[in-house]
């Protein structure tokens, strides 16, 4: 039983991952979380995980930018083994 929940839960953040993937490629150097957000319609809540798995897998990378005003900024690129 909790093995089908475990693939379920995978399928899940996979299918999470590959929307972040898609709106990563769209040409823009890099993203912020809030902005993947608007362009995958993905809650943070779903986010975070597939990012997560992705950044484990060395598809994406992630930094910290500093905006000047307000807290920095947490920062998503596609690698080159993407």
């Amino acid at each position: 039983m909790i093995g089908w929940i475990r693939r379920r839960l995978d399928d899940h953040i996979d299918r999470q991952a590959a929307k972040v993937l898609a709106a990563l490629g769209d040409g823009n150097a890099h993203y912020v979380a809030n902005d993947l957000d608007r362009a995958t319609g993905i809650g943070a809540g779903n986010m975070y995980p597939a990012l997560a798995r992705l950044e484990v897998q060395g598809r994406i990378e992630s930094g910290w930018a500093d905006t000047g005003h307000g807290p920095r900024r947490r920062w998503y690129r596609l690698t080159e083994a993407s």
